[in-house]
């Protein structure tokens, strides 16, 4: 039993981060937002003591009504990949927890680890596993923080940026990201199915500390300068201060992206995605683009997710960088993250599994008690008088009624059930649909193979004689009448009684059915004529066309909803002789010289309307029909 709220929760060096994700049928939703920054300065701070405190006010000033995601900080964590060669998948989970005991560099069973494993994308059988571990020690002091919260997930700061930029950001091409903290940078490479990461040297503070070093300044005001000194007159000389150490952050990139590409092969790698608050450094972004050659981009708002009009939006506007890790824990949490990495000790997981499976038995076991009871007394009353006129003919007839009528109810529960179910596969036919148009259009062309007829071509009389123009003439035959699909198009779209497909506002406020408009552009070699064989051409496209769609939806199916057009036919040589073979003729249209015209192109384009199934029929009662 999945969980549909959570509250994921982010504890730094600075500050602490939380967002409530709600997950409905169809999306994620952020519901409420909260952050809580730390007293700053460099001397003295109790990181420990402000984090405990944060979260004091964090419960005090939030509903905390369902269960809770943390991340674990990133640099705490082991985590090292390696690849596994093709093995049964029963035996994988051996295999693993064998290379966890070899790489892991402690004793097992002082730590908590966990594992995630990647197909390889390049069709090879090899499995690229990643094995992430925490001294448990660290895990029950973790955990200490939390007492008061109900947990359902520990994660680690680099899984929930994994989860989340897989979830949002969906890249199709290898990225490489970075996410910057007050204590850490994590940089993460996300290439296809597999994932990579290392944590950077470089932080935060080091840039406030060595603001606070040059200008003499305290930590709040240094942090200050930090983001907001390009708005000063002396922002060159801050820049200057922190070029060095951008420098430094630079040439760790470039060292990590080349050792990943000596494991992984040459990958090309042109985005780079900056995330925390280490994203607003003076002049990171552009001396990052300058030197390492990339797209740099810098996070301001969501793709995938909505964020409710109740939740703290203004927050989550001026620091969105920050809130990356913590939406990525959240969104694993509710079951839609790629990697599902826990370390949750498994003595708590397998306690939150039973707590879920028992709520479960319990309300089954109350549903059956309570049909039991109405059953009770709806024919407890007819029991007991049967009893009593067992002897009687009449008593016999009544319970066959009585029999007769359970069945029926029972028929019934039955008949609702299997229309509920019938149901729930609405959505999956409704999503089979494009998948049956593109069916639809690879038979249609398929039937198109020897479906004209050509006529026999013009042969000069020296042809016949030496045979040399027979070779052109069998080529043209076996020309005539090819097919090419050049394009397939598949679109929703909506339709009402009259047939018209408005825009999107429009088909809402028409309440129209949705549709998918398939459009199907192709082109075909005629020999010979140009206009001589449209027609033949528009009658035979368009019956097959409609020959399908009555066969899909019926026989009602408006003539109007299949659009055929025909270009005018291009005249052109698509085959021409060997030169050999045109030695001692004269110009003909078989030889293929290139003043001689042998066939025409047409080019057509076909679309209909392809309604989307809106319900599955559910099987019938026939135990119930027979009882009627």
């Amino acid at each position: 039993m999945s969980i549909s709220t959570v509250w994921s929760v982010d504890v730094g060096k600075s500050s602490l981060k939380a967002v409530k994700i709600h997950r409905d049928q169809t999306s994620l939703e952020i519901v409420a937002v909260d952050k809580i920054d730390f007293e700053g300065g460099d001397v003295g701070i109790d990181s420990i003591g402000q984090a405990k405190a944060a979260l004091r006010t964090f419960a005090s000033r939030n509903t905390i009504d369902c269960p809770v995601a943390v991340l674990h900080p990133s640099r705490s964590a082991f985590s090292r990949f390696i690849q596994l060669p093709p093995v049964d998948p029963k035996k994988l989970e051996e295999m693993i927890g064998y290379e966890a005991q070899q790489q892991i560099p402690f004793p097992i069973e002082e730590v908590i680890w966990d594992h995630h494993v990647s197909e390889s994308d390049d069709g090879s059988m090899e499995k690229e596993v990643g094995i992430f571990a925490v001294r448990r020690e660290a895990i029950s002091d973790f955990m200490l923080d939390y007492d008061e919260f109900p947990l359902e997930l520990i994660s680690i700061g680099y899984i929930g940026l994994l989860n989340y930029v897989l979830f949002d950001l969906r890249p199709n091409k290898p990225v490489v990201v970075l996410d910057m903290g007050s204590d850490h940078t994590d940089l993460l490479i996300v290439d296809g199915k597999r994932f990579w990461f290392r944590s950077l040297p470089s932080a935060g503070k080091d840039f406030t500390q060595a603001l606070q070093e040059k200008f003499k300044l305290d930590y709040n005001q240094a942090e200050e300068l930090k983001t907001e000194g390009a708005k000063s007159e002396h922002g060159a000389k801050i820049f200057q201060v922190m070029q060095p150490l951008i420098r430094d952050l630079v040439n760790e990139i470039n060292r990590s992206i080349g050792f990943y590409k000596s494991q992984a092969g040459e990958v090309k790698f042109e985005d780079l995605f900056l995330f925390g608050n280490g994203s607003k450094l003076l002049g990171l972004k552009n001396s990052l683009t300058e030197h390492l050659k990339f797209r740099v981009h810098v996070a301001k708002g969501f793709h995938r997710l909505r964020v409710n009009r109740d939740a703290n939006v203004a927050l989550l506007q001026r620091d969105f960088p920050a809130f990356a890790s913590c939406v990525g824990a959240g969104i694993q949490a509710l079951g839609d993250g790629d990697c599902e990495v826990n370390l949750l000790p498994q003595e708590q997981q397998e306690a939150l599994e039973f707590k879920k499976k028992q709520k479960t038995v319990i309300f089954a076991a109350a549903s059956i008690y309570l049909l039991i009871g109405w059953m009770m007394f709806s024919y407890g009353a007819k029991v007991k008088s049967a009893d009593a006129v067992l002897s009687q003919t009449a008593v016999v007839d009544q319970l066959k009624a009585s029999e007769k009528e359970i069945n029926k109810i029972t028929g019934n529960r039955t008949a609702d059930a299997a229309n509920a179910a019938a149901e729930l596969l609405v959505p999956v036919a409704q999503r089979l649909e494009p998948f049956d148009a593109w069916t639809v259009t690879q038979e249609i062309f398929a039937s198109f193979d020897n479906g004209f007829t050509s006529p026999d071509p013009e042969i000069p009389k020296n042809a016949l004689e030496d045979g040399k123009g027979m070779l052109t003439a069998a080529q043209e035959l076996a020309n005539d009448g090819k097919w090419w699909l050049t394009s397939v198009d598949i679109e929703r779209a909506w339709f009402g009684p009259n047939n018209q497909k408005p825009g999107k506002k429009e088909a809402r406020d028409l309440e129209l059915h949705p549709a998918y408009l398939v459009t199907l552009t192709g082109v075909r070699y005629r020999f010979e004529s140009v206009v001589k064989d449209t027609d033949q051409v528009r009658d035979l496209i368009w019956n097959r066309v409609k020959a399908h769609v009555m066969d899909r939806f019926g026989d009602d199916y408006p003539d109007e909803l299949i659009t055929l057009s025909i270009t005018a036919g291009v005249s052109t040589t698509i085959y021409s002789a060997h030169p050999e073979l045109k030695e001692g003729q004269k110009k003909s249209k078989i030889t293929g010289d290139d003043v001689q015209e042998q066939g025409s192109l047409f080019e057509f384009v076909v679309s209909w309307v392809q309604p989307i199934v809106a319900t599955v029929e559910a099987p019938s009662n026939e135990e119930g029909d027979k009882d009627e």
